[in-house]
């Protein structure tokens, strides 16, 4: 999507990131989400660091829910009375791909031939200089993933 004068740059944050625990109710991987789940719309901020929801299902009835660090979407959430499926929000900076996050940059001509380096705030707030190489497209950070 390059601009005038830019071209496009990604960043590739990966790492080890953690499956999920029993919280709240219990969740579930796999499959399609149980009939009836209302969805729980979450920010990659709490998929990240993990959050306390309290949530309302049909009838008013309400829920805690401990988000765990590196849940997914699809993740689902099972109580006797009521299921919940993880809904990622969109994130203005990131997107996610299993356990990597991807952030887009513009970077000039002028820096892409000589080399630069690039600020990135992170999900728990962070700042990170980004060292690029000249003519590079991609540069995987690792250990900085979900």
């Amino acid at each position: 999507n390059g601009g005038a004068g830019g071209s496009p740059f990604v960043f590739r944050f990966g790492g080890p990131g953690g499956g999920f625990a029993q919280a709240g109710g219990r969740p579930r991987g796999g499959g399609g989400a149980p009939a009836g789940a209302l969805p729980v719309e979450l920010t990659l901020e709490e998929l990240y660091k993990g959050a306390h929801k309290v949530v309302r299902a049909r009838g008013g009835e309400t829920f805690e829910i401990d988000v765990r660090p590196g849940w997914k979407a699809g993740t689902k959430i099972s109580y006797e009375s009521a299921a919940f499926v993880v809904r990622e929000k969109p994130h203005p900076r990131f997107t996610r791909s299993g356990n990597d996050l991807s952030h887009w940059c513009e970077v000039g001509v002028p820096a892409l031939l000589s080399g630069s380096r690039q600020s990135v705030q992170t999900l728990d707030g962070r700042r990170l200089l980004v060292e690029l190489p000249p003519l590079t497209l991609r540069k995987v950070v690792p250990r900085e993933g979900m």
